[in-house]
C-alpha cells in the first residue's frame, strides 16, 4: 500500500519550470489541490501561497515562509499530500536560493529547509530518487556547517546553530525511515554531525541535545547486551551531564539512559534529585506520567511515582485539564 501511495504522488502534475515566484506559487497550489484530499488540513499553506501568487513585490521572508511547507506534512495523514508538501518545499527553497542575492540573511535557513525536505523524501519517496536526494541534502547542510562562525562569535540563530539543525534533520529523517539500514544510516549521520558540532560549533552546549538523542537512538537500535549499546548510553549520559545543571530535560534524559542501561536505582535518584531541586517542569511531568521509556521505573516504584506526581505535577495537570485540582 505504501508503494502505491507514493506512486500516486510521483505522478502529481508539475508545471513547466517557473520563471517567477508567482508562477511557482500557482504551480504549487495546483500540486496541493491534486494531492491533498482535505483542503482544510493545508489551508495554512495554501493561504500563504495564494498571497504570494498575488503579490507584486513580495519580501524575501514572505517568499521563504510560503515555501516552508514540509513541517506540516506530519499533520495531513495522507502520503500523497505529505509528498506534495515536501516536494513543494524542495522546489520553493531551491528557487529561493537561485534567485536571492548572495548577502541575503535567509540563505542558511533556505538551505536547511531544502535539505530536511530532501532527507524526508529520500526516506519516504521513490527509491530511484533516494541517492541524489541524500547527496544534495548532505551538500546543502555541509555548506551551512562550513560557514558557521567560530566559537564565541554567535551571529543570527541560523548561522550559529547549523550543526544543531543539521543533526536534527537526520534524526527526523530516521523517524520516517522504514528500513533498518536507513534508520541506522540516518542516526549515524546525526551522531557524526553532533560530534563534529561538539568540537567546532559556535556554542557546543546547543549541540548536546541532538548529540544525546542520536546516541540514545544508536543504543536503542543496537543489540540489547552489546558493548555498542552500553558505550552509546554512557556517552549520552556524559554529554547530557555537561548541561544537566541548567537544563531539566538533559537531567531527565540522563534518567532515561539509566533506565535503558537497566539501572533503575540511578534513574530514580536522577528524578528525585530534580524534584528536590524544584526543577521538574511541565515537559518533565508529562514524561514521568506518559513516556514509555519510563515505564520500567513507574512499574517498579508505583507508590513513589504517585507521590512524586501529586507533589510535583499538580500545576501541570491543572493546566492540562484547564481547571483547579
Amino acid at each position: 500500500m505504501r508503494a502505491m501511495h507514493f506512486a500516486l504522488a510521483f505522478f502529481l502534475p508539475v508545471a513547466a519550470h517557473a520563471t517567477t515566484v508567482q508562477e511557482l506559487a500557482a504551480s504549487q497550489l495546483d500540486r496541493l489541490g491534486a494531492a491533498c484530499p482535505d483542503p482544510g488540513k493545508v489551508s495554512f499553506v495554501t493561504n500563504a501561497l495564494t498571497e504570494l501568487k498575488a503579490a507584486t513585490h513580495p519580501e524575501d521572508w514572505r517568499i521563504l515562509f510560503a515555501f516552508e511547507q514540509a513541517e506540516h506534512a506530519e499533520f495531513v495523514h495522507s502520503p500523497p499530500c505529505e509528498a506534495a508538501l515536501r516536494q513543494n518545499t524542495v522546489d520553493g527553497t531551491a528557487f529561493f536560493l537561485e534567485t536571492q542575492p548572495a548577502d541575503s540573511r535567509w540563505l542558511d535557513i533556505a538551505r536547511q529547509k531544502e535539505a530536511s525536505a530532501l532527507l524526508d523524501l529520500a526516506m519516504t519517496g521513490n527509491a530511484a530518487e533516494k541517492a541524489p536526494r541524500l547527496a544534495k541534502a548532505a551538500a546543502l547542510l555541509q555548506t551551512n556547517m562550513d560557514q558557521e562562525p567560530s566559537r564565541g562569535k554567535k551571529e543570527d540563530i541560523a548561522k550559529s546553530m547549523s550543526y544543531y539543525f543539521s543533526s536534527h534533520a537526520y534524526l527526523n529523517a530516521a523517524k520516517l525511515a522504514t528500513h533498518p539500514d536507513d534508520v541506522a544510516s540516518m542516526n549515524a549521520a546525526a551522531l557524526s554531525i553532533a560530534r563534529a558540532g561538539m568540537a567546532n560549533a559556535t556554542d557546543p552546549s546547543e549541540i548536546v541535545e541532538p548529540y544525546g538523542i542520536a546516541l540514545g537512538e544508536t543504543a536503542r537500535h543496537a543489540p540489547q547486551d552489546s558493548p555498542e549499546r552500553r558505550e552509546a548510553l554512557e556517552e549520552s549520559i556524559k554529554a547530557f551531564s555537561t548541561v544537566s545543571s541548567k537544563d531539566p530535560l538533559a537531567a531527565y534524559n540522563i534518567a532515561v539512559d539509566h533506565i535503558l542501561l537497566g539501572d533503575l536505582a540511578a534513574a530514580k535518584a536522577d528524578i528525585q534529585a530534580m524534584a528536590d531541586g524544584k526543577r521538574i517542569d511541565d515537559q518533565v511531568c508529562i514524561g514521568i506520567m506518559t513516556d514509555p521509556d519510563l515505564a520500567p521505573l513507574r512499574d517498579a516504584n508505583r507508590d513513589w511515582t504517585v507521590q512524586l506526581v501529586r507533589a510535583q505535577c499538580k500545576p501541570t495537570l491543572e493546566r492540562l485539564s484547564h481547571r483547579p485540582l
